[in-house]
């Protein structure tokens, strides 16, 4: 009976995104220094600093397995981001990063707080194009009456600065006919 409170303790910082973009050799790609300050000045965990320089840098595979809350998006998220940016044929058309999630409701937080604000806002030069491909995508329904939808959000408005980038892909119709680099969908 009553509240229970169990405190965890933080995890063991790395350093800033910042220091990374500058130190290390160089290996981020310039495009990194558009992220806000707000990211850019933040310690990373040292295990998301471990993947984003295995990743980048070493060009290395990796498997992150850390509790809820940890960081993992940033550790893929990132080095994702750090590929695209360095891709040698970015007018090539395809999907290069497949995310899969168990459930639509977790993609759709990864999509509209995590993955439209770093591309669609903060790498929004870069026109690195995203879509979501689920159930909640319904067949001939046109870019307005998704971008409608979408302005309801006020929470993803605010991430996104106001605007919905041309580069997110909002209908099935525009992924099949110019699929986005990401693609988020789920299992089904």
């Amino acid at each position: 009976k009553g509240p229970y409170i169990e405190a965890l303790p933080d995890f063991e910082k790395g350093d800033l995104l910042r220091n990374l973009l500058e130190e290390n050799g160089g290996f981020l790609h310039n495009a990194f220094s558009q992220l806000p300050d707000s990211l850019l000045d933040r310690a990373l965990h040292s295990h998301q600093q471990k993947a984003f320089i295995s990743a980048c840098r070493d060009n290395k595979s990796l498997l992150v397995a850390t509790g809820t809350g940890s960081g993992k998006t940033e550790c893929f998220l990132y080095p994702l981001a750090h590929q695209l940016l360095n891709d040698p044929d970015p007018d090539e058309p395809g999907v290069r990063c497949l995310l899969i999630y168990p459930m639509n409701a977790l993609a759709n937080d990864q999509l509209y707080y995590r993955i439209a604000p770093l591309f669609g806002q903060q790498l929004a030069e870069q026109k690195i194009s995203f879509g979501r491909f689920t159930s909640q995508i319904r067949a001939n329904t046109s870019r307005e009456e998704e971008e409608s939808r979408l302005r309801g959000n006020d929470k993803l408005m605010h991430a996104l600065g106001g605007k919905i980038p041309s580069h997110w892909r909002l209908t099935r119709e525009e992924m099949l006919e110019r699929p986005p680099k990401i693609l988020v969908t789920n299992y089904a």
